[in-house]
């Protein structure tokens, strides 16, 4: 399903604690807006990574348009992809099953703790979810 070009951001705590250096664990994925929260089972996280216009979950790539080092605090960066890239890298960390859903929409978070795949509803849901959270911080930025 295709949503457009729309960019979604994703943050991902990724970074040393004591000094902000890229650790390549994501301890971390929050969806914009506090939209979702998500922490590492273990605190450490999957293998995190940059690449070119890419950034690396565990064994996946997906396509990143932009990034901002330490986007909040210097232990997160923020990363902005397509949305397709986005809910896939989201239905790809549900089934890693390292993360835990802290917070978030009912509806995501509900959905998170189901141990059956992400179907095309899920995914819709979500890009309808972050597509709403976006232009909500675009508009935000501009008012």
């Amino acid at each position: 399903m295709r949503y457009g070009p729309r960019l979604v951001r994703i943050d991902v705590c990724c970074n040393d604690p004591d000094d902000g250096s890229f650790a390549e664990r994501a301890a971390g994925i929050d969806l914009q807006d506090s939209l979702m929260e998500l922490r590492a089972t273990d605190w450490r996280g999957p293998v995190f990574r940059e690449h070119p216009g890419q950034i690396q979950l565990d064994r996946r790539r997906f396509a990143c348009s932009r990034s901002k080092d330490w986007y909040g605090n210097w232990c997160w960066n923020a990363y902005w992809l397509d949305i397709d890239e986005a809910v896939e890298l989201l239905a790809y960390a549900h089934t890693l099953r390292r993360f835990d859903c802290e917070m978030g929409d009912e509806r995501l978070f509900n959905r998170w703790d189901q141990d059956r795949p992400f179907d095309d509803g899920d995914r819709d849901l979500f890009a309808r979810l972050m597509v709403k959270a976006a232009l909500s911080e675009k508009r935000e930025v501009i008012g």
